[in-house]
């Protein structure tokens, strides 16, 4: 089972840098732009490890290029980094809502970025993903970058997963190449539309809960579940409320088999309706079948007979939780 998402930030979360902001540096010092194009390809890693401020990556740079004199100038080699740092601050909305809302689906949340200390001081607070990950793992923080082996286990030991219950999405084939290497399910990132298809594709393969899954509890109407003991009605007759937990007692017992311990899954939405009326001493039969699974949503038709005919059928929706992390929530809440 997959329990944990994990994003890269650049050009996953992030929009993707334009152009503009190496054109900018060539109008101020009349360096070709291609120059500054080629800065992360030469000199990224110790950026990212840390090593080296952004200051001192574009003096680098400028000395590569044989511009020692703009190299010294230290304002301008500040105004290169804060360029470039700049542009990396503006968000995907509709990505990084997609990466709360798989938190909120009961996924941990897990940020895996090569980043230097600079942007994670200046905009880190002001990036929803950052602030609400279980974990946000940052390269100039643990001094390793991506495709180092070790920083995926930083974080897999942080978010208390196993490699094979954690998924990543980076722009980079070589980060994907690492973390696959780390044992973690790995999704090179082209489009947020092709990000939802492969975990989608990827959460079917996995898990042995899918569409034909079914379970068929049957119980006998007596004076506990007619209308009038449950206050649903007056007469004698099997309650809908009683009908309706029974669907539901039904689907829960279909996708429990499959759920690793301290898991289990929780009703979210019902759409039923009651065909007719059962006396007590009658036998009634409810089934429940898994027709489909989308992440750890589950849809279930239901239907419910008694010895004479049907008596009710729809569609019921349950979403698959971590008891400890759910339970902990429900008691911060209601705290509130």
């Amino acid at each position: 089972m997959i329990k944990a998402v994990i994003f890269d930030y650049g050009n996953v979360i992030s929009l993707p840098q334009s152009l503009e902001p190496a054109r900018e540096m060539e109008r101020i010092s009349g360096i070709p732009a291609r120059v500054f194009e080629s800065v992360y390809d030469k000199f990224r890693h110790g950026f990212d490890r840390g090593d080296y401020t952004g200051a001192q990556m574009y003096a680098m740079l400028m000395r590569d290029a044989g511009r020692d004199d703009l190299a010294d100038n230290r304002a301008l080699m500040e105004k290169f980094a804060y360029i470039d740092m700049e542009s990396w601050q503006y968000m995907d909305e509709a990505a990084a809502d997609w990466a709360l809302s798989l938190q909120d689906g009961g996924f941990k949340l897990g940020i895996l970025s090569n980043i230097p200390t600079e942007f994670i001081d200046k905009y880190g607070a002001a990036i929803p993903p950052f602030v609400r990950a279980d974990y946000a793992c940052f390269s100039c923080r643990e001094k390793l970058i991506k495709p180092e082996r070790a920083i995926f286990e930083r974080v897999l030991s942080a978010l208390e997963v196993a490699p094979e219950e954690a998924v990543f999405f980076d722009d980079l084939q070589e980060n994907i190449d690492g973390a696959r290497n780390a044992g973690i399910h790995g999704i090179l990132w082209t489009s947020l539309e092709q990000a939802k298809a492969d975990l989608q594709a990827l959460l079917a393969s996995v898990s042995p809960l899918g569409p034909g899954i079914q379970a068929h509890p049957t119980p006998t109407v007596d004076e506990t579940n007619t209308a009038s003991a449950r206050g649903s009605g007056l007469l004698p007759v099997f309650a809908t409320p009683a009908m309706i937990g029974l669907m539901e007692h039904t689907a829960a017992c279909a996708a429990a088999p499959y759920l690793e311990a301290g898991y289990s899954t929780v009703g979210t939405e019902v759409r039923v309706r009651h065909l007719g009326a059962t006396p007590i001493g009658m036998t009634v039969r409810a089934t429940a079948e898994l027709i489909e699974v989308d992440r750890r949503r589950l849809l279930f038709t239901v239907e419910a007979f008694d010895e004479a005919a049907k008596i009710g059928e729809g569609t019921h929706e349950r979403f698959i939780v971590d008891n400890g992390k759910f339970l902990g929530n429900l008691a911060r809440n209601k705290k509130l």
